[in-house]
Formats: structure tokens, C-alpha cells, sequence
């Protein structure tokens, strides 16, 4: 895949961390390549609650050194992190079509599956780096779709959010 150009600058740059890409960093399991020791397929993502007027979740993408294979593929392996609103680190904002929401692929949140659209987890395969972690606010992963409270403070932060964010792509 040759680099492309978002990929060079430096507010994207900005948006990349080593924090979980090391095996040594207890806070995240990491399966060898190619490993077969997942968790069983009931062990669903649970959200932690946010504070709903000043936080907001961003997903720490792990690098694709780290992601498990199942069935021969690749899939990806996140953390969610929540942060107050004003003390969030460099990350990138994904504006994208969801696509057919009953089309979906599994990636993992920590050891809990997390189920996404087809296009997100295209996405995410195409935004992953090899060997260091990336941050995103993905609306359908970062908001729990299943609490309306919550979905509804976040969609009328979506604007600040996406001016907040070091880079957005959409």
C-alpha cells in the first residue's frame, strides 16, 4: 500500500502514540500473530459511562503488528479511553458512510468483541499502522449507540468534536 498523503503531515502525525503498541504495558492484552486465543464470541463490549456534558471516548487503534487473525484475517484490536473534553490528546476524527448496518465484522474493545460496519472496519484496517497506535473518535464505536441519553448529548457535540480533532477524514 503506498503512503499516502494525510499520512505525511504533521497533524497526524500528532495523532499517534506508542501507548499500548508494547507487549510490556500491562493495561492490554496483545495476542501473538497469528495467535488463536480469543475471547469466547458472548464476551461483548460494555461501556463505561460517561460523564455526558464533559467527556467523550476515543479509541486508541492498535498497531496492525498486535492484531489477532481469525480465519486467516487480520482483525482490529482497540481501546476506548474516555477524557474530559478539554484534556484529550491529539486524535483523528472518521467522517464515513456506515454503509448496510446489518453488514458487520467483528473487531475487538480490549477482549470484548465489538461489532462494526463492513466500511468501518475496512477503515480502520486501511488507517492502522504497523507499529504504533493510532487515536480516533469514531461516532459508532466512541458513542454507545444503545444508551439514546448518551447519543443524543454526543450528536450535538459532534460539531466541537470534529473541530477539536488534529486532523478529520472523511
Amino acid at each position: 500500500m503506498s503512503e499516502t498523503p494525510y499520512r505525511l503531515t504533521d497533524a497526524y502525525k500528532s495523532a499517534l502514540t506508542t501507548r499500548f503498541s508494547f507487549r510490556d504495558d500491562d493495561s492490554l492484552r496483545v495476542w501473538p500473530d497469528g495467535g488463536t486465543d480469543f475471547p469466547a464470541a458472548g464476551s461483548a463490549y460494555q461501556y463505561h459511562p460517561l460523564s455526558p456534558s464533559t467527556s467523550i471516548r476515543l479509541l486508541y487503534l492498535l498497531p496492525r503488528r498486535c492484531w489477532p487473525r481469525i480465519n486467516g484475517e487480520p482483525v482490529a484490536v482497540g481501546e476506548l479511553i474516555n477524557f474530559a473534553v478539554d484534556q484529550t490528546p491529539p486524535y483523528v476524527a472518521l467522517s464515513y458512510t456506515w454503509g448496510d448496518p446489518n453488514a458487520r465484522t467483528p473487531i475487538f474493545i480490549g477482549t470484548s468483541c465489538f461489532h462494526v460496519t463492513n466500511n468501518l472496519a475496512v477503515a480502520l484496517s486501511y488507517l492502522a499502522e504497523e507499529e504504533n497506535t493510532l487515536i480516533l473518535w469514531v461516532d459508532a464505536i466512541c458513542i454507545n449507540q444503545a444508551d439514546d441519553a448518551e447519543k443524543n448529548t454526543q450528536v450535538r457535540r459532534m460539531g466541537p468534536i470534529y473541530r477539536s480533532a488534529a486532523v478529520v477524514l472523511a
